[in-house]
């Protein structure tokens, strides 16, 4: 069943009829950890859903509660900069790689030139 918060975000509720999986889940918004069951929701694609684990794709967004769905944004929001600053980490460790690299190679070069050949 489609539900609506307040500021106009929509989500399924799965409600309480749901069918139990057994899988246990946890709450972007506030960490808890259990099985899907009255109160949870999720927001997103049923594509993001069937692609997780692609390139460019986020996870879907679970939340144990109305409220910890109303705290999506800011969630999402602090999850992007968490893998901003990843990328900027591994951007920044491939950099050195490099260039240590090129310093080991200018090294070699530097013998080669000082063996009498």
């Amino acid at each position: 069943m489609k539900v609506a918060t307040e500021d106009g975000i929509e989500f399924e509720d799965e409600g309480p009829g749901a069918p139990p999986s057994g899988q246990v889940h946890t709450c972007d918004a506030c960490g808890k950890s259990s099985i899907w069951g009255p109160g949870w929701c999720w927001y997103g694609s049923w594509r993001q859903h069937e692609d997780f684990g692609l390139p460019g794709v986020e996870r879907i967004f679970k939340a144990c509660s109305l409220a910890c769905m109303k705290r999506r944004r800011e969630v999402t929001e602090k999850r992007r900069i968490a893998a901003d600053i990843d990328a900027a980490k591994s951007d920044e460790q491939r950099l050195e790689e490099e260039l240590a690299d090129k310093r080991r190679w200018r090294e070699q070069m530097e013998r080669r030139k000082e063996t009498p050949g």
